[in-house]
């Protein structure tokens, strides 16, 4: 715990060291060891809060199939959302690039249950709305921000 509340500061003190010299900081790259043989569910959670998902399906673990597989949701509708992000390169006046930066499926059935918190409006307008602040919020004015929903049945999704 000690650890983390120090990381948190020295990641505020850069922050805000940065907003008085209206720069952005270089931050170095951050690891963070986790205990060994942690739950499935505790590893998937915590992927989901660290990236930013807006849905993380946590499968029950404790049937045979699940237990050694990690192929989970076979043929079970999902929606499937990607954030795509078009760029022109500074080399380029014309050739226009897109990266996936993101990319998540929800059970249409937990959507159908959480339809105010999960319906694919909120998903998509939430996801736009967290993306293009943070691109605003690092001087990124140019990238346009695209957050697509696909509807489908897969014979599996791997977590």
């Amino acid at each position: 715990m000690q650890a983390l509340e120090t990381l948190f500061s020295k990641l505020e003190s850069s922050f805000r060291d940065a907003e008085e010299e209206n720069s952005m900081p270089l931050l170095p790259p951050l690891s963070i060891l986790l205990e060994q043989n942690l739950p499935l569910g505790v590893t998937v959670s915590l992927a989901a809060v660290i990236l930013d998902y807006s849905v993380a399906y946590v499968p029950e673990v404790g049937s045979d199939s699940t237990a050694s597989s990690s192929v989970f949701l076979a043929n079970v509708p999902v929606n499937t959302y990607e954030a795509i992000l078009s760029y022109t390169e500074r080399d380029s006046e014309t050739a226009t690039k897109e990266l996936s930066v993101m990319r998540f499926s929800c059970p249409k059935g937990l959507e159908e249950v959480h339809h105010e918190r999960l319906s694919q409006e909120v998903i998509v307008k939430g996801l736009e709305s967290l993306l293009k602040g943070r691109l605003e919020d690092i001087g990124v004015r140019t990238a346009r921000l695209n957050v697509v929903c696909q509807s489908g049945t897969f014979d599996r999704l791997a977590l």
